[in-house]
């Protein structure tokens, strides 16, 4: 009976996310040079058609706050700034005034408030400060040319004043006056990201999980996790994703076989699951929510990390409904 009742729910709660039209917006996706609405909840949400930016792009990047993405232009590898609607029915798209053209990577700070570009060719950072990026934003610009390569990872504070990226076993994080210090991490760092609205950072090591309180001021490490450098070496852990939620409560890592490993920020407890996927990152669509896969997946995957549920979300209005994996 139970069962009969949970299943009445669920229907329930799809019929109304189907049916409404310009209904609650999850987020948005990447799918070439368009975006594409994720409407509904996570148990019952559909992905719409692709909404058209106008031009060629690359490197289409959804802000976490889902009101903008970044993409670069395919002939000139200029920076445009991505707008949807209200509803999610259209997108307009800008160019962002003052960026440098040519970035091999952006990402986002964890609300989306700012963004850092990554340029592999002079070793530059370039942080934009005060998203919306339709009107020009303050840029700034940071040599990192001296850690040599390109970073396995990169991560800028909401208010743009500090990045953090990873080179070999070294993590630099660079401030507002051009200091820059190297925080004690063990091992080469894969995955980084720091807390909404703080200048607090999160590392993911293959022997650690460690966050950095305050890396303005002492910086205190606090790990979260640990293993030897030999248990390492034969589970070989690949982190494609480490974020925090909006409320700063959980901290999740998606490893690059699907299992995902959540901790409680206040008490230090740590939950597993597993998507059944193959996730590229933790993309935030506000809240504890997170997309773990894109659009050649065939059904995107949502990760809630306040309740350690996966939902997948299909691509288009299907015949038949799908539920929480």
């Amino acid at each position: 009976m139970i069962r009969v009742a949970r299943a009445f729910v669920f229907f329930a709660l799809t019929a109304a996310a189907f049916g409404q039209v310009g209904g609650p917006v999850m987020g948005y996706l990447p799918d070439g040079n368009s975006l594409r609405t994720i409407h509904g909840i996570p148990a019952a949400g559909s992905v719409g058609d692709a909404l058209s930016a106008g031009r060629k792009l690359t490197q289409v990047e959804v802000s976490p706050n889902q009101t903008l993405a970044l993409a670069t232009a395919s002939d000139s590898g200029e920076l445009w700034v991505l707008t949807p609607s209200a509803d999610g029915s259209a997108v307009g798209s800008a160019p962002v005034g003052g960026a440098t053209a040519g970035a091999n990577r952006f990402v986002f700070s964890p609300s989306g408030n700012a963004a850092a570009l990554w340029f592999s060719s002079t070793g530059h950072i370039q942080i934009l400060q005060g998203i919306g990026l339709s009107s020009a934003p303050a840029v700034r610009d940071l040599d990192a040319s001296f850690a040599g390569g390109d970073p396995a990872a990169l991560a800028v504070s909401d208010d743009g004043l500090w990045a953090v990226g990873a080179w070999s076993s070294k993590v630099y994080a660079f401030g507002p006056n051009r200091q820059v210090t190297l925080l004690p991490v063990d091992g080469a760092a894969q995955a980084l990201s720091f807390f909404h609205s703080k200048a607090d950072v999160a590392v993911f090591t293959p022997t650690q999980v460690v966050t950095f309180t305050d890396i303005a001021g002492s910086a205190a490490p606090t790990v979260l996790w640990s293993q030897s450098a030999e248990a390492a070496a034969a589970t070989n852990p690949i982190a494609v994703g480490l974020a925090v939620s909006f409320d700063n409560a959980h901290l999740t890592i998606a490893g690059n076989t699907g299992a995902l490993f959540t901790f409680d920020l206040a008490t230090g407890a740590a939950v597993a699951a597993d998507c059944a996927c193959v996730p590229t990152g933790l993309v935030g669509l506000g809240g504890s929510l997170y997309r773990l896969n894109g659009a050649n997946a065939g059904a995107v995957k949502v990760f809630d990390a306040a309740t350690n549920d996966v939902w997948f979300v299909p691509l288009a209005a299907p015949a038949e409904v799908g539920g929480q994996q």
